[in-house]
């Protein structure tokens, strides 16, 4: 494919898409048009899988735009697990409160920050 075939082929995906997303093409209409190399030997889609439930820190940022966490995490918290055989107290900090409840949700400032 050269340049000028792929200019077209993406403008005609471009146009595909926003058809598809519109409603006006399915899935298999979809794949079909932007599949001009033929590449493709099956066009059937699967359905979806819904998507997982929002984790609680999702749930807090959500409802509160400007959440703050250094507000909302008490400095240290400590806690006592009952289940175990040998219970023991342990204290966790802001920190691991936060992390616990984003469940890998970090924030890119905070996963690419440099240290």
């Amino acid at each position: 494919m050269d340049y000028m075939e792929y200019d077209a082929w993406s403008e005609n995906a471009r146009l595909a898409r926003i058809d598809y997303l519109d409603g006006k093409l399915t899935g298999e209409e979809f794949l079909r048009k932007i599949d001009t190399m033929h590449d493709l030997e099956d066009y059937t889609v699967d359905v979806a899988q819904a998507a997982p439930a929002d984790t609680a820190w999702q749930q807090m940022v959500a409802g509160d735009i400007g959440f703050d966490p250094e507000m909302h995490y008490p400095e240290a918290v400590m806690q006592l697990d009952l289940g175990t055989d040998d219970p023991q107290w342990q204290t966790c900090s802001a920190d691991d409160l936060r992390r616990r409840d984003q469940e890998g949700h970090q924030s890119l400032r905070e996963k690419y920050r440099k240290k």
